[in-house]
């Protein structure tokens, strides 16, 4: 997994006091693999049909009252975060990984070496880059601790270069929205640093350089 990040560490030390911390279960289980066919551009303007194949890790994140998560996806240039609409006691969790199964193709317009991971947590989807390819798609992935807490920002997935990401809040510190777009209660507010109060107040999603 890749490094830290100044925002991660500062929605940590900012939140300490402030979000009670409360635990928060992680488990599942990798599905089978599956394929399938698809026209995929070649790069020089035509389209060619390929196979690839996929592997799910689905899963939830679970706990005693209703909590609603940020998803943040760390890679080398960048982090992102989106929040989930969802508020509920199980959020799920899904990450996939897929590769191009199809040994033949031309590698100048495919990279077979590389594989894509798609982190979800509740139904907020993040980017999906690429991760270096292994025989077994699920041996690219690690996996992060059962034992998670709200309030505090725990790595769930990642893979050389590239961290799953989440930070839990118990609903009731936060407000929804139009459009089911949440935000820490005014009374809470106040109480974080700036950084923290802008990503936990404003908008639903937010690319930054890695080394803001």
């Amino acid at each position: 997994m890749s490094g830290t990040h100044p925002l991660l560490d500062e929605l940590d030390s900012s939140l300490s006091g402030v979000i009670a911390s409360e635990p928060v279960t992680f488990a599942g289980a990798w599905q089978p693999a599956t394929r399938r066919t698809h026209l995929q551009p070649d790069g020089r303007g035509t389209e060619v049909l390929v196979e690839g194949i996929c592997v799910r890790w689905t899963g939830s994140l679970t706990s005693k009252a209703p909590i609603v998560c940020v998803g943040f996806l760390l890679t080398r240039d960048t982090l992102h975060w989106v929040k989930s609409a969802l508020a509920d006691v199980s959020l799920p969790v899904t990450v996939s990984l897929y590769a191009y199964a199809d040994q033949s193709l031309d590698k100048k317009a495919f990279a077979l070496d590389k594989a894509t991971f798609s982190p979800i947590v509740g139904d907020a989807c993040l980017p999906a880059p690429p991760v270096p390819r292994v025989a077994d798609l699920t041996q690219a992935c690690t996996l992060g601790v059962a034992e998670q807490f709200t309030g505090r920002v725990s790595c769930l997935a990642g893979a050389p270069g590239v961290s799953f990401l989440v930070l839990a809040l118990p609903a009731g510190v936060v407000k929804f929205g139009r459009n089911r777009l949440w935000h820490l209660r005014d009374t809470l507010a106040p109480l974080v640093s700036p950084p923290v109060r802008e990503l936990l107040t404003r908008r639903r999603s937010v690319s930054i350089p890695a080394d803001a």
